[in-house]
């Protein structure tokens, strides 16, 4: 059990291309006491790092979801370390937000054993929306560069490789086909937000979801 009681969850989720991360930037700056954490932001610096093997790599290159023992590893160290780091002297009005998970129901059992409270945020939007937005995002990534969990930037000289066509196409189809059934059978309070809204005012109904969740 996190020994944080105090610290209130949330769990940005959504397919593919449904704004995830930008959500989450927009939610860190706008709560003054947040940390923050991406799960595939995470996946993608172990690989590149070494933590994860060869076959690991290639799982998340392809859109696989890694095994979860192996998963939850590395999840639950850096979610302490961001604890403690980021947390420690707000506890009192402390958020913490994890994007990217639950995708499997051991991934809920994690979370209902080892956080105190944890509520569901869940974007949607259609399948073709969600295509248009990621090819997007593949052409726009050449030539950028991506702060990595060490707080240095690199460039990124390659589209990431789950961004390939074939590998949105089945990214959708395994969020469509297990995910989302997952999520939308969870018997627990959620916050299901239009993702084909403009993301400011996502972020404004997310925003004011949270606020009367703390009331």
């Amino acid at each position: 059990m996190v020994e944080i009681d105090s610290v209130q969850a949330y769990c940005l989720m959504g397919p593919p291309g449904a704004g995830k991360t930008t959500q989450m930037q927009c939610l860190a700056s706008a709560l003054p006491y947040s940390a923050r954490l991406s799960v595939g932001a995470l996946l993608r610096d172990a690989a590149a790092d070494g933590r994860l093997g060869a076959k690991q790599t290639q799982e998340i290159n392809d859109g696989i979801f890694i095994a979860d023992e192996l998963f939850l590893a590395l999840f639950s160290d850096s979610l302490f370390a961001k604890l403690r780091c980021s947390l420690d002297r707000n506890l009192e009005t402390a958020v913490l937000l994890i994007e990217g998970m639950p995708r499997t129901e051991k991934q809920v059992c994690w979370l209902d054993d080892n956080l105190e409270y944890w509520r569901l945020i869940l974007l949607e939007a259609p399948d073709e929306v969600l295509r248009q937005r990621l090819m997007r995002r593949r052409s726009a990534q050449q030539g950028t560069y991506r702060l990595t969990s060490s707080r240095t930037y690199v460039p990124v000289r390659e589209c990431r490789a789950d961004d390939r066509p074939s590998v949105i196409e089945r990214r959708l189809r395994k969020y469509r086909q297990d995910v989302y059934h997952l999520l939308a059978a969870m018997d627990r309070q959620k916050i299901v937000v239009d993702a084909t809204l403009p993301p400011t005012d996502v972020t404004h109904v997310i925003i004011s979801s949270i606020a009367r969740a703390q009331t």
